[in-house]
């Protein structure tokens, strides 16, 4: 054992230059072969392999995620298999002639175990060489069916037919290889995202549609007022009959008692009251509240207004004096009145003479009496 260790040393020894540039070059070889050997897939995506030296395409086998060795002279293609988007201008005409730029997004996605037979025949620019053409194309046979505001307000028809169009085609006119009605690529909807018309056209679009709104709510004002008149008909009837039942029921004493109930309820307030007497022969008093004083003139709490004294009430009613007019003295008398105290407080008469009534006239002598 040790002799063979021996040989193995002394061979190294002898070879070492030729041992470490061999090992040199495998490293470098290793480095460079690596990533054409080493191929990983990553999540959602499926690899189609290419035999340089053994029949091309493996039509029969399709790569799934994860790392696999190759030759290196081989290639993997690698195809994203998860759902895509894209979104693509489209010119199209009405039905009238009309010009407009149609944005149209549609979302799809590649059969994995037909990837093969897609990348033999198209390859990864299958987008540009497959479903774009096929969508302008149906588009534009679709919208010129359309008036440009019928295309307003039935655009979800016009995606459904480019969208059923658009998969027939795919699987029956895309045939390589004699493969009838194989699916290669899943169309899963289509989506029409604007579109752009001519601003006059745009504008006499919106003012149309603008007067068919206004009329729609002329139609509700004149429903809500025909509603609006049945319900005050409804209301004045149900008065009406109200009246007519509870008419036969009220009298004149109820209608007096309640006016002495409500009397009562006003005259147990604590504020000042002001009282009018005597409104009828069956009337009652108006007490009026909310009242700091007397007014004046008044002699308590009480005020008697000329109007309440013009009507019989039942009560002894108050006269104002009669107004007298006196003869005027003579001239001995003057001398003997004196002058009116300040203020029009009645002064004194003279000696013989009645004292003068209120308001400041003399009163008349005895023994004569006002014509």
């Amino acid at each position: 054992m040790s002799s063979v260790w021996g040989h193995i040393k002394a061979f190294f020894r002898r070879h070492l230059m030729k041992v470490t540039m061999m090992l040199l070059i495998l490293s470098f070889l290793a480095g460079l072969l690596y990533p054409m050997s080493v191929i990983s897939i990553p999540s959602g995506h499926v690899g189609v392999l290419w035999r340089r030296f053994f029949g091309g395409t493996d039509t029969t086998t399709v790569w799934t995620e994860g790392i696999h060795l190759i030759a290196p002279f081989d290639e993997l293609f690698i195809y994203d298999a998860r759902l895509l988007q894209v979104h693509h201008d489209f010119d199209v005409l009405s039905s009238d002639g009309l010009n407009m730029t149609v944005n149209i997004a549609f979302r799809y996605r590649i059969v994995a175990e037909n990837v093969p037979i897609l990348h033999k025949y198209i390859g990864k620019s299958y987008t540009d060489i497959l479903l774009l053409p096929e969508i302008g194309s149906q588009a534009r046979d679709i919208f010129a069916t359309y008036l440009p505001d019928e295309i307003y307000t039935r655009r979800v028809e016009i995606q459904e037919k480019i969208e059923a169009q658009v998969r027939n085609n795919l699987v029956t006119q895309f045939n390589p290889d004699k493969l009838i009605d194989v699916e290669y690529v899943k169309l899963e909807d289509i989506l029409i995202r604007s579109i752009q018309l001519p601003p006059d056209v745009q504008a006499s679009i919106v003012r149309k549609v603008e007067q068919y709104h206004l009329s729609l709510e002329y139609v509700h004002r004149l429903n809500r007022e025909r509603s609006e008149a049945q319900r005050r008909e409804i209301e004045a009837n149900g008065i009406r009959k109200f009246q007519e039942i509870i008419g036969e029921g009220i009298t004149q004493a109820y209608l007096q008692w309640k006016g002495i109930d409500a009397t009562l309820q006003l005259a147990q307030s604590p504020n000042a009251k002001v009282v009018i007497i005597g409104s009828g022969s069956s009337g009652l008093p108006l007490i009026l509240g909310n009242i700091d004083g007397p007014p004046p003139g008044a002699g308590g709490g009480t005020v008697l207004l000329p109007g309440a004294l013009n009507q019989p009430s039942g009560l002894t009613e108050l006269q104002p004096p009669p107004l007298r007019l006196a003869i005027p003295p003579d001239d001995n008398t003057r001398k003997t009145l004196p002058a009116p105290a300040p203020g029009g407080a009645p002064q004194p008469a003279a000696p013989g003479l009645p004292p003068a009534p209120l308001g400041g006239a003399p009163a008349a002598p005895p023994g004569r009496q006002t014509p």
